[in-house]
């Protein structure tokens, strides 16, 4: 075969319109397909929690999972490090007030990227009790909605990891306001008089948790990432 007949085509057309000469027909350059930027997509209801949906939801935006199946699945218990973006305080939070966070760093599956440090947490206040005489005040946060930064918001149940063995900050009793000794016997040793705060307790004080405050959240279900 000519190096001719590889590289370009003779037009025979052309040779007949321009008297014999003919011209050289170069193959064209096929273009490049063009993916028009990712949409949010609607928030979900709880009936459009399927795999199928969130892999639509990629598709009407331009854009193809690298498989019909989810990259990576964060299953229930596991845990993710997330940024306050709001500015809480049981001095003014009310129940049912949104609180938007955002993951703390990049997180990667292979090649695939399932999370950014763009991607936002959002949730909001389930609990708030005022400080009272015995008690500190009590603030609760569940997160419920994973919103990527080009792409679905994917549905979520993740409370915050306070240290505590409930998921909430706060709630310690306080201590009395009155010093005083009272009297304790050990078998064999004999009595002692122990100091202790008696009497009525000092009132709680608020919680206040600043923007920028690093949070870790606790999956109460799994969820599926898929990666790009």
């Amino acid at each position: 075969m000519l190096l001719s007949q590889v590289c370009f085509a003779y037009d025979e057309q052309s040779a007949g319109e321009y008297g014999g000469g003919g011209h050289i027909a170069w193959p064209k350059v096929p273009e490049k397909p063009f993916f028009p930027p990712r949409k949010p997509a609607p928030y979900l209801t709880p009936e459009q929690t399927d795999d199928q949906y969130d892999i639509d939801q990629y598709r009407s935006n331009g854009y193809e999972p690298k498989t019909d199946t989810y990259a990576y699945e964060m299953p229930r218990g596991s845990m993710l490090s997330v940024i306050l973006l709001d500015n809480l305080t049981t001095e003014s939070a009310l129940e049912g007030q949104p609180v938007l966070a955002s993951v703390a760093q990049d997180m990667y599956v292979g090649q695939s990227l399932v999370l950014s440090r763009q991607d936002r947490v959002m949730g909001q206040v389930v609990r708030v009790d005022k400080p009272i005489e015995g008690r500190n005040a009590i603030l609760e946060i569940h997160f419920y909605q994973l919103q990527l930064a080009n792409g679905p918001v994917l549905p979520i149940d993740a409370v915050v990891d306070t240290g505590q063995s409930y998921p909430y900050w706060g709630g310690q009793l306080t201590k009395g306001t009155e010093l005083k000794v009272v009297p304790y016997h050990i078998y064999q040793i004999g009595s002692y008089g122990r100091a202790m705060y008696r009497g009525p307790r000092e009132k709680g004080i608020h919680i206040k948790i600043p923007p920028g405050e690093r949070l870790v959240l606790t999956m109460q279900q799994p969820v599926k990432l898929y990666g790009f």
